[in-house]
C-alpha cells in the first residue's frame, strides 16, 4: 500500500472519529435529528410514575413499554422533542387517564402521582375491613379503615389517625395510640420518599409527653416544619434535620391556647391569664424566631384565631366578640430599616406541569411586599429584569451569561446605600 493511500485512510479515521466522538457528545447533550423538518433539536422527556404500577401507556395513542420494576417504581420516555403530548394511562378495573404535558429542551416533565381512580371503590383500601374515613389532594387519595389501617397507594404507611397534613399531601402526621398501654405516639410521614419519622422521641427532647390533647400539625406554608403545641409550650420540629426548637414558654400563671394561626412569614397564638381573665396575643415571625408583637391584650380566652389577609388576623373571643387587628406595622417598621432589593428574571410562566403559576404568584407577592415596605418608610426596590429591557435570564440568575451584568446592577445598588458611595469600581 502506497505511503499516499496510507495517509488517506488515517485521514478518513480521524475525520469519522472527529465526526462521531461530536455526535455522541451532541447526543448525550440531549440534541436529536427530528426527521420531520431535517434540524437537530434538543429533546427533552417524561417521567410517570402509576398507580397502579403495571397500568398500560400511551403517548399520543402510541403505546409505550411500562419500565416499572423493583427498583424502579416509574417509566422515563426520552428523546421527545419540544411541543405538547397527551399521556394516556388504562388498566383492567380502572377509569383511564388522560393529562396533556408540555415538554421543553433539556428538562423531565415529572407525573410522580398518577392515579387510576378504580371503576369500583373496593379496590382502593389494602384490607378488606370497611373504609372508615379518606381525603384526596390532586388526585392523592389516603384511606384508614374501621381497623385504624391508614394506607396510600396500596402501601401501609401507619396506624391510628391522620391529624394534619400538608396542603399538597407531601407530608402527614399521624397518631397512634395504643390498644395495651394507652400511650399515644405521634410520628411524621413524608410521601415524597416513603420514609417515617417517630415524632414523640424528639419531642422528648423537649420535655413533652405526647398525649391524645397534643396538638400537632404540619405547617401548611412548610411542610418540613411540624409544630406542637402544649398549655405549657410550643415547640418547631424540623423535618429534615430532626432538630427542635422551642417557639415560646407559658409564664407562671398562664396557659398557651389551642388555637394557632399560621401564616407564611408569621405565626399568632394566645396566651391565657387566669388571674386577670385576659389573653395576650403573641406574633412569632418564623425567619428570624423572634417575637415582633405581644402588646395586644383581650378580655378573656381566646376561640379562633385566623388570618384574614397576610397583614390582618382575626381574633374571636370566648364572649363572641370579633377583633380584627392590623399586624405589619410592627413588622414593616422593622424592615422599613433595612435596604431590600428584589430580582426576578425572565421566562416565570413556562415551566410546565402544576407549577406553572407558580413564579408568577411568587412575583406579584413579592411586588406587594415592596410597595408595603416603601409605604412604611422603607427603601425597597424591584428589579424585573425583562421591564429593564434585559431579556431570556433564568431562575439561576447567576448562571446565565450575563451574571456580571447582574452582578453590575446589584453592587450599584449597594453603593447607592452605603457610607462612602462609588466603593464599587
Amino acid at each position: 500500500m502506497k505511503l499516499q493511500t496510507r495517509k488517506r485512510i488515517f485521514y478518513v479515521f480521524i475525520l469519522l472519529f472527529v465526526v462521531i466522538g461530536a455526535a455522541v457528545v451532541l447526543y448525550a447533550e440531549g440534541w436529536r435529528l427530528n426527521l420531520s423538518t431535517l434540524e437537530a433539536e434538543k429533546a427533552g422527556g417524561i417521567y410517570v410514575r402509576s398507580y397502579p404500577d403495571d397500568a398500560q401507556i400511551a403517548l399520543n395513542g402510541k403505546s409505550v413499554p411500562n419500565q416499572s420494576a423493583f427498583l424502579s417504581r416509574g417509566t422515563f420516555i426520552s428523546g421527545l422533542f419540544p411541543k405538547t403530548y397527551t399521556l394516556q394511562l388504562s388498566a383492567a378495573g380502572y377509569d383511564a387517564w388522560t393529562e396533556n404535558t408540555q415538554v421543553v429542551p433539556s428538562l423531565v416533565a415529572e407525573m410522580k402521582y398518577a392515579v387510576l381512580v378504580p371503576k369500583t371503590a373496593t379496590n382502593i383500601a389494602t384490607t378488606t375491613a370497611a373504609v372508615s374515613d379518606f381525603f384526596e389532594t390532586d388526585g392523592q387519595t389516603i384511606v384508614t379503615d374501621s381497623s385504624a389501617t391508614i394506607s396510600w397507594l396500596g402501601k401501609i404507611i401507619g396506624y391510628g389517625t391522620v391529624v394534619s397534613h400538608s396542603a399538597d399531601l407531601r407530608t402527614a402526621v399521624i397518631r397512634t395510640i395504643s390498644a395495651k398501654t394507652g400511650a399515644t405516639t405521634y410520628s411524621f410521614y413524608d410521601f415524597t420518599t416513603a420514609t417515617s419519622t417517630n415524632l414523640s422521641a424528639l419531642l422528648r427532647q423537649s420535655d413533652i409527653r405526647s398525649t391524645p390533647t397534643t396538638n400537632v400539625f404540619v405547617d401548611p406554608y412548610d411542610d418540613t416544619n411540624i409544630i406542637t403545641q402544649t398549655p405549657a409550650q410550643i415547640v418547631a420540629i424540623d423535618s429534615d434535620t430532626h432538630r427542635t426548637t422551642v417557639v415560646d414558654t407559658a409564664p407562671a400563671g398562664e396557659t398557651i391556647e389551642s388555637p394557632i394561626a399560621m401564616s407564611p412569614s408569621v405565626m399568632a397564638w394566645a396566651r391565657y391569664a387566669n388571674a386577670s381573665d385576659t389573653s395576650q396575643i403573641v406574633i412569632y415571625d418564623k425567619f428570624s424566631g423572634d417575637t415582633t408583637d405581644d402588646s395586644l391584650r383581650i378580655i378573656g380566652p381566646v376561640k379562633q384565631l385566623a388570618w384574614v389577609r397576610n397583614d390582618v388576623l382575626g381574633i374571636l373571643a370566648s364572649d363572641n366578640t370579633l377583633y380584627l387587628y392590623n399586624v405589619p406595622n410592627e413588622q414593616l417598621s422593622t424592615l422599613a430599616k433595612i435596604p431590600i432589593l428584589i430580582m426576578f428574571g425572565d421566562h416565570l410562566g413556562d415551566i410546565p406541569g402544576p407549577f406553572a403559576s407558580l413564579w408568577p404568584a411568587n412575583f406579584d407577592t413579592c411586588n406587594k411586599f415592596v410597595g408595603q415596605v416603601n409605604a412604611a418608610g422603607g427603601d425597597a426596590k424591584m428589579m424585573d429584569l425583562p421591564k429593564m429591557g434585559i431579556k431570556g435570564n433564568s431562575h439561576m440568575l447567576m448562571q446565565d451569561k450575563n451574571n456580571l451584568q447582574l452582578a453590575d446592577l446589584i453592587l450599584g445598588w449597594i453603593d447607592d446605600r452605603v457610607e462612602g458611595k462609588n466603593r464599587h469600581k
